[in-house]
């Protein structure tokens, strides 16, 4: 949340400012330096959302937690907002988060601009746009850690990480431009 706050704070154009607002679903915050309006503004949205009760982060079960963590992390991925931390350390769902990561084109290990790296190989030479990827298995990498993956092997990368790998569906396929 602190990232959030971090990040919206930096927004000094004020019609850019309230945009953004407007996009992530936060209609008004007074202060932008009170992070704890803020978290209670996240907080509302999420049970909003979910149409559930509104909940405190200090007495609520595991699950709700975890779930608030995951739409948190979404929120980050979704507007690009920067971490302090890698979103993959504090993640309890790695399969959505690498999901999202894909669909969105950002490294799961550092959030940059991200290729998709096949972990089901291609192959050298072979016409990707023909390929078909449905099923394939898939990591979204920035060209440091693509290379990294390629140079220390599947098994190394993805101890190293604590990294696992997707299979590509037709809503990802769509979206990232590939052959189902």
């Amino acid at each position: 949340m602190n990232d959030i706050g971090t990040y919206i704070n930096g927004i000094s154009n004020k019609r850019e400012y309230q945009e953004e607002l407007r996009l992530m679903k936060l209609l008004y915050i007074i202060d932008k330096s009170d992070n704890e309006a803020l978290r209670r503004q996240l907080t509302l949205n999420y049970c909003e959302c979910l149409d559930i009760d509104i909940f405190s982060l200090s007495d609520v079960d595991m699950t709700t937690a975890k779930d608030f963590i995951s739409w948190l992390i979404e929120l980050c991925i979704n507007h690009d907002i920067p971490t302090n931390d890698s979103l993959l350390n504090i993640t309890e769902d790695i399969d959505r988060y690498l999901y999202l990561c894909c669909a969105k084109r950002r490294c799961a290990v550092c959030g940059k601009k991200a290729d998709i790296h096949h972990v089901d190989t291609v192959g050298s030479g072979v016409n990707r746009r023909t390929t078909r990827h449905l099923g394939k298995e898939v990591q979204p990498l920035c060209r440091l850690h693509h290379t990294e993956a390629h140079k220390i092997g599947k098994t190394d990368f993805n101890n190293k990480y604590h990294l696992t790998s997707i299979r590509l569906d037709e809503y990802l396929c769509k979206v990232l431009g590939l052959k189902k």
